[in-house]
């Protein structure tokens, strides 16, 4: 895809966002402090503030086979244990540095029965969360209204189909009318409450793209403000046979500006959000990648891993969440920052960048 397309990037509701941030200054100078130093702070080996963002894989099974997705490699589609409650809360009290948090890695967060109660833990500290789920089971227990009670931030519902046929072509096991049925709730439950907390978010592939203008329709009469057209499937390091079906199911390369400014138009007249998300672009040279910088991932095993792309502790980590303050600056985190700075890229990280 050409780096001179223009379109808008998703964005959280910045008065919302903001407001979450100053509150959190306010209950807790620490982390004001942490976020200050944080944020007159130079790209270097060695740190002194702590995370002030972080990704918290609670659950790492799930009950969907998405064609695209590391989930449907495993066994069971199941990777890991699932994070505690405890293990949780103590990372939450731990960083004291943390302004943001999204609640999801590679499996579905609400099979976790004490999901919910855990976004709330966080939110209740003024941390602003934002959660990924693929909406199956938004109407059990009434997940659809606790999620938003719990205050969150921005909860991301995935469909990758605009029909039913597509849909679960692409996401096997999946249930099309009771996603959309449950996403409706969920929408509908929102506007009662005067909150606009959602986003719908569709990962564009050679078996949907016909269908990307029938998506903008889907989101509207599924409730949704908000939608984001992800336009680049992401490769698994270490996992060949998943990586042939992604790189052929890839249309990055046939968008074209004409493209997207009709979709825009189309948005527009719908009074519809639109928004496009591109990762593989952002990072050269000249602009590193922010993650051994900023944040960290904490996988459902309790382990420090470098990313949302590395995502499986298998394949690279950092070492167990109960020696942090040896991993944040340690000799291995220190390697790997100095790695981006220098431009000699550890290899599960060169597909991020140009």
């Amino acid at each position: 895809m050409s780096n001179k397309l223009v379109f808008p990037v998703p964005k959280p509701d910045k008065q919302r966002y903001d407001q979450m941030l100053e509150d959190g200054f306010k209950h807790y100078p620490k982390r004001k402090k942490n976020w200050l130093k944080y944020q007159q702070s130079e790209k270097t080996t060695i740190l002194d503030y702590l995370p002030v963002k972080a990704d918290i894989e609670n659950i790492s099974r799930c009950n969907f086979r998405c064609s695209h997705c590391l989930v449907s490699t495993f066994e069971n589609q199941k990777r890991a244990r699932d994070l505690t409650p405890d293990e949780f809360k103590n990372f939450i009290d731990e960083q004291i540095g943390l302004v943001e948090i999204k609640m999801q890695g590679l499996g579905e967060p609400f099979m976790q029965r004490a999901f919910v109660d855990m976004v709330k833990y966080a939110t209740d500290r003024y941390i602003w969360v934002r959660t990924t789920t693929n909406g199956s089971i938004l109407h059990r227990r009434d997940n659809y209204k606790r999620i938003i009670d719990a205050n969150v931030g921005e909860i991301q519902v995935s469909i990758d189909g605009a029909s039913k046929q597509t849909q679960e072509q692409i996401r096997l096991d999946s249930d099309f009318n009771q996603i959309i049925k449950n996403c409706q709730l969920l929408n509908g439950y929102c506007d009662d409450m005067g909150r606009d907390d959602t986003r719908m978010w569709s990962v564009l592939q050679e078996s949907n793209i016909d269908e990307a203008e029938d998506f903008l329709y889907l989101a509207k009469n599924a409730g949704f403000k908000r939608l984001t057209l992800s336009m680049e499937l992401r490769e698994w390091d270490g996992h060949d046979q998943l990586n042939n079906n992604i790189k052929n199911n890839r249309v990055s390369q046939i968008i074209t500006q004409q493209w997207i400014d009709h979709l825009l138009a189309k948005a527009k007249e719908i009074d519809l959000n639109l928004s496009f998300w591109h990762a593989t672009d952002r990072f050269n040279q000249n602009n590193i990648c922010f993650w051994p910088f900023e944040r960290i991932l904490l996988s459902s095993e309790a382990e420090i891993v470098p990313c949302c792309i590395i995502a499986d502790p298998a394949l690279f980590n950092f070492g167990a969440y109960s020696n942090f303050n040896e991993i944040w600056n340690g000799k291995k985190m220190q390697a790997f920052r100095n790695a981006h700075i220098e431009g000699k890229l550890p290899d599960i990280c060169k597909v991020c960048y140009d």
